[in-house]
C-alpha cells in the first residue's frame, strides 16, 4: 500500500457518484441505547481486563444474547425481503465495517464492547482459557473478518481510480434495484462470496495459530452462520482464498467488465494480491470502539480495553532493582517502555498477575516487570512500575 489511504479517498471523491452519505456507522445493530454513543479510537492488539465483569441476571442481557444468537446463525430467514434496512447478520452482527465510500469521515471497523462477552457466552465459554483471553480471541476473530471488507473496499477504489467510474456505488444500486429483485427474487441482501472470503481469513489468521480444541470451536462458529458466511472453509486454502477474491471483485466489476474488455476471471490472475491484509491493512484502517455495555445490562467498566500503557512512573523499589540488572536489560526496559506508550506488543506477554490491578510483562527473555494499573475511571494517574527481575525471581515458575 504505497499510496496513503487518505490520498486514495481524496482521489475517489473526485469521481462522480463514487462517494455518498450513508447511515450512522456507530449505531449498534442489536440494541439501540437511548442516548447516542460516541465511538473511541481502538487498536488491533489490545489486552482486556475483566476484573469489573459480573454475569448479569437482567432481561436486557438475555435479550441481547438471544438477539445476537438469532442473527449469528443460519436459522434466521436471511433473504432480503425479511431484513430491515441496514441490518447486520452473521458475524457482522457483532462488528462491522463502514466503507470510506459512504462514510467519508467516520469510516472504519466498529466494535461494540458488548460483542466480546456476548460471543464468549454463545460460543467460547467452554474453552480452557481465562475470560480475558477468550475476549481477546473474540476480538481477533472480529478483526480478521472485518479487515477483509476494508481490503475489498480498497481494491475497488483502485479500480475506480484506474477507470474513473463509481464501482461501489453501481454495485450498491444494483443490489437494491427493483430490476435485481425481479430477476433474483430469492437472494441475499449482502454479497455472499465476500462473506465467505472474510470468514476464510478468520480461519487463515486465527485458526492457524491456536490449538485443536479452539480451532474446532471456531470452525463450528463459522459453519453455523448464514449463507455465504458459513462457507469460510472454502476460502481457507491459498487456492480457495484466491478464487473467492476473484469472484468477489468480479461481482463488483460485473457492470463494467464488458465495456472495459477485461477478464477478472482469468485463472492465471491472482487478484488476492490486490487485497492489503496483515500489518499493511492494520496501519491504514481505523478501529472504533462503542461502549454499549450499559445498554445490554452490564456495568460500563465490565469490559476494559487496554490499548497502551502510558504514562509509567517508576517507583523507588523498581529503580533500585533496575540498577542491579545488566545494561542490556536496562536498555531493553527503556525500549519496551517507549513501545508501550503506542501499543502493547504481543511479544511482551502482557497479562494479569496475582494482586489486584497488577500486570506482568516480559521485558526480554528471562526478565519480567510488574506494573500496577490505575484505578478504574481515573485516567490521570500513571501506571506504577513496581518491580523488575528474573523470571523465577518474580514468581513466574
Amino acid at each position: 500500500m504505497n499510496l496513503p489511504i487518505s490520498a486514495v479517498i481524496q482521489e475517489v471523491r473526485r469521481i462522480g457518484r463514487a462517494t455518498w452519505l450513508g447511515s450512522d456507522p456507530a449505531a449498534p445493530p442489536i440494541i439501540r441505547p437511548r442516548d447516542s454513543l460516541e465511538p473511541t479510537s481502538g487498536g488491533y492488539t489490545p489486552v482486556f481486563d475483566d476484573s469489573g465483569f459480573a454475569s448479569p441476571a437482567s432481561s436486557r442481557w438475555e435479550e441481547a444474547i438471544s438477539s445476537v444468537g438469532r442473527q449469528l446463525t443460519s436459522g434466521e430467514d436471511e433473504r432480503s425481503d425479511s431484513r430491515p434496512a441496514g441490518a447486520h447478520f452473521g458475524i457482522d452482527a457483532l462488528a462491522w465495517y463502514a466503507s470510506f465510500h459512504s462514510n467519508l469521515e467516520d469510516w472504519g471497523i466498529y466494535v461494540p464492547l458488548s460483542s466480546l462477552p456476548i460471543l464468549d457466552t454463545l460460543y467460547l465459554s467452554h474453552l480452557p482459557l481465562s475470560r480475558s483471553e477468550r475476549w481477546r480471541l473474540a476480538w481477533d476473530v472480529l478483526m480478521a473478518h472485518e479487515i477483509v471488507h476494508f481490503a475489498v473496499d480498497y481494491a475497488c477504489a483502485w479500480f475506480e481510480l484506474l477507470y474513473h467510474v463509481p464501482i461501489r456505488r453501481a454495485f450498491s444500486d444494483r443490489m437494491r434495484s427493483d430490476i435485481a429483485n425481479g430477476v433474483f427474487p430469492i437472494r441475499s441482501s449482502y454479497l455472499e462470496i465476500e462473506e465467505s472470503l472474510a470468514n476464510g481469513n478468520v480461519l487463515r489468521e486465527v485458526v492457524a495459530r491456536v490449538g485443536p480444541d479452539i480451532a474446532d470451536t471456531l470452525r463450528q462458529f463459522v459453519r453455523k452462520q448464514p449463507s455465504g458466511y458459513k462457507d469460510g472453509e472454502l476460502a481457507e486454502s491459498n487456492q480457495g482464498f484466491s478464487a473467492a477474491t476473484t469472484e468477489t471483485l468480479r461481482s463488483y466489476l460485473a457492470v463494467w467488465s464488458s465495456g472495459w474488455n477485461i477478464d477478472p476471471g482469468n485463472p492465471a490472475l491472482d487478484l488476492s494480491r490486490l487485497l492489503p491484509l496483515g500489518e499493511e491493512a492494520r496501519s491504514a484502517c481505523p478501529v472504533w470502539i462503542i461502549n454499549d455495555l450499559e445498554s445490554v445490562g452490564l456495568s460500563k467498566d465490565a469490559v476494559r480495553q487496554i490499548t497502551c500503557v502510558s504514562p509509567i512512573e517508576e517507583t523507588k523499589p523498581f529503580n533500585k532493582r533496575l540498577r542491579r540488572l545488566h545494561p542490556d536489560h536496562q536498555r531493553a526496559w527503556t525500549r519496551l517502555k517507549e513501545s508501550l506508550a503506542a501499543g502493547i506488543p504481543n511479544s511482551c506477554d502482557f497479562k494479569k498477575w496475582k494482586p489486584e490491578r497488577v500486570w506482568s510483562l516480559r521485558v526480554i527473555s528471562g526478565i519480567r516487570a510488574h506494573l500496577e494499573q490505575p484505578p478504574p475511571g481515573d485516567n490521570a494517574q500513571p501506571w506504577l512500575a513496581l518491580e523488575i527481575g528474573g523470571h523465577k525471581e518474580m514468581g513466574h515458575g
